[in-house]
């Protein structure tokens, strides 16, 4: 008998359609059963909706039919004669059959193999080749047929590469006869041979459009229990094959109706986000929640998707709740394993900042500030090894978080074991973290921690299935890793029941909304793409007849024909860059059109993104007035600031908000991932070198090369107290850059002594701090710290000197002024601080820069009047009553080109946020 073809009118929903002929063949006078059906669906999504709408029509009285997916569907057609191998267990065998390989064979499949000692290093070869051949099989193809095959393809000259590949596959076969077992693969392909497919019920296809060669094999056998539904209109059923899966040559010149206005162009994520949004809005309340799903072939996209339309008030359902690799506890074991294979300091720091670490860490006793004790000395001195942190200052709980931290791993400590050994050492790690914590199942969060430590579990009690002969020791660090990449895997959770449904582009044509909204249309997405494939390129796939870019463009084409009519509302958003800010191509599927369009279609997406007024969405996709998450407002405090250091003065001319953020709240920023001297620290050590120079005898001294041997000999000295004596190779790249500027600073120097200059103090902060009177009567402070200030004893003048360290060695006047306003008031401030020093006599205001080009080293004046002075004066009381009114939320015109790491307070950049602050 042959397959049952059914084709369905794709101007209507096709689950609606199946749903409505399946209970049309079935209804009796009291229930419907359909308990003999088994529904093929490509997704899980697909099939619960058809259940729920068979359950709806059948008004309750249904004997339901059995639901899975395509991958599901070849082990309910035989019965296995053996156990399957896991995929823990084939990788080993793979890696035991390429090591079985003589070397000088070896070197046919890899230039470099991996040492016999190299565990992990044949695992990935095991599981590469493991891939390969899951993929061919599914094709009923193995690797001695990419040989023979490839012989006729002009240019093909990996004959004898496949052909060591297909020994090797013998090898793997009979290792796995040896264990007694077989692979999934090797298991569906043999029922084929051996005419073992059958089934008592009736297998129902729906919009499988893209079966593999071994599945239509084994339905192929079945064939008279066949019924395939295709969404599609009968009179393209010659661009079908009798399994309903699409005839991909016939596709290639297919053009798809798509109207311009149907296609919306994005600039980037955040812009995709908005312009769904937009698109929300214009349905103006038409259509509920449950009427509309955005489609998100890039999934990189869902989360800021989600965070925007939970922000305004939308809710979402994406399936998949996480993927494991995203938990927490999947993170902390990858930490632990890089601080196993290097116990460097930058891999204990990410170790310790584990949110779960943290929480274990402040249960064990460590005083409550541990963690930004260990930022600050990680910060101030970059040690590449733990062990240097003993010998440092201050270091008691540095050294007692190490041991904590050693204590917890300990029992990961052995040089190397087996699997089955590594397995509950993990897990007792595990254990000490989470073995006692209350976990509400009922919550998100704590289902989502149960379900990876379930998952986890599973992983590592696998090993308890590899035969004895295949498990080699390796160390703690590649058991965890191996084990962790056999564990990733999604965790999904249950729908809310109203919600925005976000699905992936293979679940859109069988949805039923009448709005669809496709993210990310773009190439490489829809559809993706193999071009550069190792072992087969696309040329290759496409003469063996296995999935290339031909088939998988064909099966978006379709997918793409099948949404045009069926929905109401259909909007493409096609995004100029991904989430990472990497250019995009729009999607090949934009051009199946006629050539006028094309044309039109490529201008759109190239010429510069117009800045548009956004609608937001109103009920019943309801929107709050204000963001859930608004700019914290400034607290007025009891006691105003009255002592003022002449450099904050910037910061509030720069963004009073960010003023109060840094200098009243006193928040910074300190991170765990510096691997070099940052500006502000590279410019510390300079200044320290200089601040010895200045403080010493050889400050009086005129002979460049006196002075040059004794900056050289203070840096060393310095980089070794603060860094030790073997610090990071960047930071003695650091160190050579700054005895660059010093042998250039040293020629200044000498020449600056002759013309008759003194160093007179460095380093110098007044007493008290400086009364500085404003102008209604008030009275604030002034305090601050002078790099160098040098008189001239025969002109009697005074130099005030800055040190600036900077790259670009930019003068006084461009660092203080902007479009003749004053934007720093540092240097003019100076004045008053050196008034009790400098007296009546004529004060120059200036730097000594040391910028990347030590030619130009030099000193650089400001060359301002007295009543730029006097305009300073009056903008620092200006700025001073400000900050005794504290008036601190004040928007700003133009974005804070400083203070950048509040960014994120002031939502910089966030959707909706217009006050710049």
């Amino acid at each position: 008998m042959a397959i049952r073809r059914v084709f369905l009118d794709w101007s209507r929903p096709a689950l609606h359609l199946v749903a409505d002929q399946l209970l049309l063949r079935s209804r009796s006078s009291k229930i419907i059963d359909l308990s003999h059906l088994v529904l093929v669906f490509y997704g899980s999504q697909a099939g619960r909706r058809c259940l729920e709408l068979l359950t709806e029509k059948a008004g309750g009285h249904l004997c339901p039919p059995r639901i899975i997916t395509v991958g599901e569907l070849p082990e309910l057609l035989y019965t296995p004669k053996r156990p399957f191998a896991s995929t823990l267990v084939q990788q080993l065998v793979w890696a035991q059959a390429l090591q079985n390989l003589p070397p000088e064979r070896l070197h046919l499949f890899v230039s470099a193999p991996p040492a016999p000692e190299d565990q992990a290093g044949w695992l990935r070869l095991g599981d590469l080749l493991r891939r390969l051949h899951a993929e061919l099989s599914r094709d009923q193809l193995d690797f001695a047929d990419v040989w023979k095959k490839g012989t006729s393809l002009p240019g093909f000259n990996e004959v004898e590469r496949w052909k060591l590949l297909s020994d090797v596959q013998q090898v793997y076969w009979r290792l796995l006869d040896s264990f007694e077992l077989w692979d999934q693969q090797t298991a569906r392909l043999e029922a084929i041979r051996r005419q073992e497919c059958h089934t008592n019920c009736e297998i129902v296809t729906v919009g499988t459009v893209d079966l593999n060669r071994t599945l239509r094999s084994m339905l192929h056998q079945v064939s008279d229990q066949l019924t395939v539904y295709v969404p599609a209109p009968e009179s393209w059923a010659d661009r079908f094959d009798a399994f309903g899966c699409l005839i991909p040559e016939r596709w290639i010149d297919q053009t798809v109706d798509l109207d311009d206005d149907q296609i919306l162009m994005a600039d980037d994520a955040p812009s995709q986000c908005a312009t769904v949004l937009s698109v929300l809005a214009e349905l103006d309340g038409q259509y509920t929640l449950d009427e509309i799903t955005i489609g998100m072939p890039d999934q990189q996209l869902v989360v800021p998707l989600q965070r925007v339309l939970q922000e305004y008030g939308v809710p979402s359902h994406w399936p998949v709740d996480c993927a494991l690799s995203a938990t927490a506890p999947y993170r902390l074991l990858e930490s632990i394993a890089s601080f196993l294979e290097e116990a460097d300091a930058s891999n204990f720091s990410a170790l310790i900042r584990h949110p779960d670490v943290g929480a274990w860490l402040n249960a064990n006793g460590l005083p409550s500030d541990w963690l930004a004790r260990w930022d600050r000395y990680f910060n101030e001195h970059l040690p590449r090894h733990l062990d240097w942190i003993l010998e440092g200052p201050g270091s008691g709980t540095i050294i007692w978080l190490k041991q904590t931290i050693e204590a917890l791993i300990a029992p990961l400590s052995r040089e190397s074991a087996r699997f089955v050994e590594w397995g509950p050492r993990i897990e007792q790690v595990l254990s000490t973290i989470y073995g006692t914590r209350l976990v509400d199942p009922q919550d998100p969060a704590g289902r989502r921690l149960l379900d990876a430590c379930q998952k986890l579990h599973n992983a590592f009690t696998a090993p308890g299935e590899i035969p004895e002969e295949l498990d080699h020791p390796v160390s703690a660090h590649e058991a965890i890793r191996f084990l962790l990449r056999n564990a990733e895997c999604d965790l999904y959770h249950k729908e809310s029941e109203t919600s925005l449904q976000l699905v992936g582009w293979l679940e859109i044509p069988l949805d039923d909304a009448p709005v669809t909204i496709v993210t990310t249309f773009n190439e490489s997405f829809i559809p993706t793409s193999v071009n550069h494939d190792l072992f087969l390129p696309n040329r290759m796939r496409s003469h063996l007849g296995i999935e290339d870019n031909t088939r998988r463009y064909a099966r978006d084409l379709y997918l793409l024909s099948t949404l045009v009519p069926s929905r109401r509302l259909l909007r493409f958003i096609v995004a100029r860059r991904d989430a990472k800010q990497d250019p995009l191509a729009p999607s090949r599927l934009l051009f199946a059109t006629d050539p006028e369009r094309i044309a039109q279609r490529v201008l759109a997406f190239y010429e510069p993104a117009k800045a548009s007024p956004l609608r937001l969405p109103a009920s019943p996709l309801t929107v709050g007035a204000e963001s859930a998450f608004p700019i914290p407002m400034p607290m007025l405090q009891e006691s105003p600031r009255t002592v003022l250091r002449v450099t904050e003065f910037r910061d509030y001319l720069a963004s009073p908000y960010r003023y109060y953020l840094r200098h009243i709240l006193q928040l910074k920023s300190v991170t765990d991932d510096l691997d070099e001297l940052d500006g502000a620290a590279f410019g510390t050590l300079v200044h320290e070198v200089l601040k010895l120079f200045g403080s010493s005898e050889r400050c009086h001294s005129s002979d460049a090369l006196v002075i040059e041997n004794f900056l050289h000999e203070q840096l060393k000295l310095v980089i070794a107290e603060k860094y030790g004596e073997e610090p990071l190779a960047a930071v003695l790249i650091q160190s050579e850059q700054a005895r660059r500027r010093l042998s250039a600073f040293a020629r200044w120097q000498a020449d600056w002594r002759r013309d008759g200059w003194e160093i007179h103090a460095v380093e110098q902060a007044s007493a008290e701090p400086v009364p500085f009177p404003l102008k209604d009567g008030r009275m604030v402070h002034l305090k601050g710290r002078i790099d160098r200030i040098d008189y001239h004893p025969q002109e009697k003048r005074w130099a005030i000197f800055d040190y600036k360290t900077g790259d670009a060695g930019a003068a006084p006047e461009k660092t203080h002024r902007y479009r003749n306003t004053w934007v720093d008031l540092q240097l003019p401030l100076y004045r008053h601080l050196a008034a009790e020093t400098c007296g009546q006599d004529e004060i120059q205001l200036g730097y000594i820069v040391l910028p990347r080009d030590a030619a130009a080293v030099t000193a650089q004046f400001a060359a301002w009047s007295d009543d730029d002075l006097a305009e300073a004066d009056e903008t620092a009381r200006n700025v001073a009553g400000h900050i005794l009114d504290q008036n601190f939320r004040v928007p700003l015109t133009e974005p804070a080109s400083t203070m950048t790491e509040f960014d994120t307070i002031c939502q910089v950049g966030v959707f909706g946020q217009e006050e710049m602050l």
